[in-house]
């Protein structure tokens, strides 16, 4: 007798009317290193979601700016680049919401949910809620001294000055930090917000939080085993301290000189700054 699980029916959104389907968007407002494919995944699995098995900036046919190449994981740090992110002639909305529910897939015909995830939504959120109706976000950010490292590592192989590499991911956390400030403050009575090291530590409370954000969504496991980025495959948990047990005493410094100003965002969210190497 075979006792395996049998794998979930998937229904796909090209053979439905998703314009009539869905009662909600939802978008996830998150910095990039912070726990959003995870998050991503996991909302991937509830029976009443449709999702994308790629961020919504990588679906094939999306017409807006990519972060890849020159400003991956770093595209806040400079003004140029932000302008370039931001700028809504390079958008073609009606073609987006076409291809991300083409694309959509779902583990239940009924699903009313359509959600996706890419770090740059949260510099344009206000053109996600102009062109969905019944928008809702999730704003999520991390400790941005594992962020910097994560961007850091990620980045650094190659590098010919990594100095320079960790003032750039140092700029670009804070610009995403003083974004998401903003964005709490403007989509207050659509938003719902968590960090990462509380999805960590209490994923059940941190799923029900959303449950009631989205009242659409009837399950949601945030503590299972998932494939991330082809480098981890098991349970949540939080890791910070490993990540951030990385930088140097003299990578501290460096960051907390331009972070050192900024202390009231960082406070914002529950974060101050590391002295000291752990």
């Amino acid at each position: 007798m075979n006792h395996m699980a049998a794998s979930p029916v998937t229904f796909f959104g090209a053979q439905t009317n998703m314009g009539q389907q869905l009662s909600c968007n939802l978008f996830l407002l998150c910095p990039n290193n912070s726990g959003s494919t995870y998050l991503s995944k996991a909302m991937g699995t509830s029976p009443n979601i449709w999702s994308l098995s790629r961020e919504g900036q990588h679906a094939l046919g999306f017409v807006g700016p990519i972060t890849q190449r020159d400003n991956a994981l770093i595209w806040a740090a400079d003004k140029a680049s932000l302008d370039r992110i931001v700028d809504p002639a390079i958008f073609n909305w009606s073609q987006n919401k076409k291809t991300w529910y083409f694309q959509a897939q779902a583990h239940s015909a009924d699903a009313r949910v359509f959600f996706t995830k890419a770090p740059p939504f949260l510099a344009y959120a206000e053109m996600l809620k102009q062109n969905f109706a019944n928008t809702r976000f999730l704003i999520m950010v991390r400790n941005p001294y594992a962020v910097i490292e994560a961007i850091v590592r990620r980045r650094g192989p190659g590098t010919t000055d990594l100095d320079a590499l960790l003032h750039i991911a140092t700029r670009h956390i804070l610009a995403c930090l003083e974004m998401q400030r903003e964005n709490q403050r403007r989509y207050r009575g659509i938003s719902t917000f968590f960090t990462y090291e509380d999805m960590c530590a209490e994923p059940i409370r941190i799923a029900d939080q959303i449950k009631a954000h989205v009242p659409e969504i009837k399950e949601l496991n945030l503590d299972q085993k998932l494939l991330v980025k082809h480098d981890y495959n098991e349970r949540l948990r939080n890791m910070n301290d490993e990540q951030i047990s990385r930088l140097t005493q003299a990578q501290l410094e460096a960051i907390n000189a331009l972070m050192e100003p900024h202390q009231s965002l960082l406070a914002h969210f529950g974060y101050e700054l590391i002295t000291r190497a752990r």
